[in-house]
């Protein structure tokens, strides 16, 4: 049994800066090797698993942190994978000689805290705090996000902004979706960032990872979809830099298309499952890339020309009242498409 490897660490973009924020100098690229061996009191011989390699990460971090300001830090691992497929996030649980080879380089993402900052939380404590933590966060109440629990990321949505713990402010609680192998759970995000938690929208192939958590089971492709091939539609994809809503325009170019890669995902403790095998749509941009729509839903895909006249940072209205050109406003009912001519024009609840 591998009980010890060599691995090279790159530290992640954010984690550097969080790090250096706290006083932590880590180099920008690969380190020299680092010996990695299985944590005391497991046993002589006992299997190297990436859990332990997280505990000495975390661990060296702590020290060093310690012996540069004589402060005490809590670090926490938030992700490991191979240089090779920085895709792939692997399990905690996972044995380390099943995806790393001695010398190899892997790529970490993690968070720190002093108990100076943890002290810190208690000033949200006010509700005048905590109303401008909330309103500092990117999501709101009932949006739609993807979150980050280690072998998958799971779609949910937020049911709770700036959650106060005993010792901790979490920005979310998350009613998570049931999905095959998973049942439906809450809950607390610890960070607003995104290595840990992402919006909901159309992803792009890039981001096939989050594709495949967000899809639903299919249980009949012969279902009927809104769109067909050619459907010329706009797609919800990641808010502006304003931070509002974005809808890029394209055409319908496959329905039902097969989603490549591995389908099989197991978190352990007898959470297992498999990604849905195909998506509603695969759609051309107008600016050149395309993407799957994992959803045939009104807050993902829409007919050209039905993009929100008022965009909103959170999930997309439904209901929405439109100015037509000719100065008459309508109702319209974006899931079931249909409009309603308002003939009076007091009349501007969007209810």
């Amino acid at each position: 049994m591998d009980s010890s490897l060599k691995l090279s660490v790159q530290w992640g973009l954010q984690t550097l800066k969080d790090f250096f924020e706290l006083g932590i100098n880590m180099p920008n690229g690969p380190s020299p090797l680092i010996n990695f061996s299985t944590g005391k009191g497991k046993g002589k011989g006992q299997p190297l698993t990436i859990a332990d390699i997280c505990n000495q990460l975390e661990l060296m971090v702590a020290s060093m942190h310690f012996r540069m300001t004589g402060e005490e830090i809590q670090v926490q691992m938030l992700s490991i994978r191979s240089a090779k497929s920085p895709q792939s996030q692997i399990s905690f649980g996972a044995m380390a000689r099943d995806y790393f080879k001695s010398g190899e380089r892997i790529q970490v993402e993690a968070q720190a805290a002093t108990q100076q900052m943890a002290q810190s939380l208690q000033q949200y404590r006010s509700e005048e705090m905590l109303a401008q933590f909330r309103s500092s966060l990117r999501f709101a109440l009932n949006d739609r996000i993807l979150c980050n629990l280690g072998e998958r990321w799971f779609p949910g949505a937020v049911v709770g902004t700036g959650i106060c713990t005993d010792e901790d402010l979490f920005p979310y609680l998350v009613k998570t979706d049931s999905v095959p192998g998973a049942p439906s759970t809450t809950i607390s995000v610890p960070s607003d960032e995104d290595a840990v938690c992402v919006q909901e929208v159309c992803f792009q192939l890039s981001e096939l990872r989050f594709v495949k958590c967000a899809a639903p089971p299919v249980v009949n492709q012969k279902k009927s979809l809104r769109f067909a091939v050619g459907d010329r539609v706009v797609c919800r994809v990641r808010n502006g830099e304003d931070g509002l809503e974005r809808w890029d325009p394209g055409t319908v170019t496959f329905l039902w298309p097969e989603l490549p890669g591995e389908r099989a995902w197991d978190m352990g403790n007898g959470m297992s499952g498999e990604y849905a095998a195909v998506v509603p749509y695969k759609v051309d941009l107008q600016r050149g890339n395309w993407i799957y729509c994992h959803k045939d839903h009104h807050t993902l895909i829409r007919r050209e020309g039905m993009a929100p006249q008022t965009r909103a940072r959170g999930v997309s209205k439904r209901m929405e009242i439109r100015t037509n050109e000719d100065g008459t406003r309508e109702r319209i009912d974006h899931e079931t498409e249909r409009r309603k001519l308002l003939v009076d024009q007091s009349d501007d609840s969007d209810s």
